[in-house]
C-alpha cells in the first residue's frame, strides 16, 4: 500500500513524467482535459485507501492533503464529493 500511496502523492505534487510538459510552452486543451481525468483519478484512489486503511489512513491524508487543496480551486465539487465519501 505504501508505493500506492507514494505514487498518489507524486501526482498530487505534479511530480510524475506524464505530467511534465514537453517545453515551455502553454498547456492546451488536451493537456488540460488529461490532468482533470488523472486528477479525478487521484482523487476516486483516496477513498478506498480510507476504507481499507481505516484509521491508519489519518497521518497519511494529513501529507496529502496540502498538494491536494491546490486542486480544490479548479475541482472543487468533485473533490469535496470524494473528501465527504472519505469521512461518512
Amino acid at each position: 500500500m505504501s508505493r500506492l500511496v507514494d505514487a498518489t502523492l507524486v501526482l498530487l505534487k505534479e511530480e510524475s513524467a506524464c505530467q511534465q510538459l514537453e517545453d515551455d510552452s502553454d498547456m492546451d486543451d488536451d493537456d488540460t482535459e488529461h490532468d482533470e481525468v488523472l486528477m479525478d483519478a487521484v482523487s476516486d484512489l483516496l477513498p478506498a485507501f480510507a476504507k481499507s486503511m481505516g484509521s491508519h489512513f489519518a497521518p497519511i491524508f494529513a501529507n496529502l492533503f496540502e498538494p491536494l487543496m491546490k486542486f480544490a480551486v479548479h475541482y472543487q465539487f468533485i473533490l469535496f464529493g470524494q473528501l465527504v465519501s472519505i469521512f461518512c
